[in-house]
């Protein structure tokens, strides 16, 4: 999955549950692994070495492969806010005041996407509580890839995206 759709459904959760922050927060947050949960595409992160015996067993190389990954991945998650906002947002004019109103969408975003940098910060530091996560991401996250059929995917991830909007409104 990629982190806009994480983004969008951690947003919707706030937008659902905006009375329960700390709840929506939470639940923003697990989600990321539901969805990890269901067949999907991912774009490659080519600086990531997967040990096919052991996942929890991965590194991660600090070279030019991860600028570029890195790009990518960043663009991902500003593409993910940016729609967040864009789909979740009140229609008004902007003014300082009006965006202070927008950190929950904000919040509800990274919470859909903060499982993926956690999983980064266990390839470099392998403690607790990043273990327990990482051994979470491993566990849930399916194994049925989508290589073949990315566009059916990414379409996928659109048709959600367009489902939750028109739900939620």
């Amino acid at each position: 999955m990629t982190l806009t759709g994480h983004a969008v459904v951690g947003a919707a959760i706030i937008k659902i549950l905006p009375s329960h922050p700390i709840l929506a927060v939470v639940l923003a947050f697990f989600s990321h692994f539901v969805l990890d949960a269901i067949p999907h595409w991912d774009y490659p992160i080519n600086s990531k070495r997967d040990d096919p015996k052991d996942l929890m067993n991965s590194t991660m190389h600090l070279d030019r492969l991860f600028l570029k990954d890195l790009v990518k991945i960043c663009i991902d998650g500003t593409v993910g806010v940016i729609v967040s906002l864009l789909l979740f947002a009140p229609s008004y004019s902007l003014s300082f005041s009006n965006l202070i109103s927008l950190w929950p969408i904000v919040l509800g975003a990274g919470a859909g996407m903060i499982a993926d940098f956690l999983q980064f910060l266990y390839l470099q530091i392998r403690v607790e509580p990043l273990i327990v996560i990482q051994r979470l991401h491993v566990c849930i996250h399916t194994e049925k890839k989508m290589k073949r059929f990315k566009f059916l995917s990414i379409a996928s991830q659109i048709a959600g995206i367009l489902l939750i909007k028109y739900y939620i409104g």
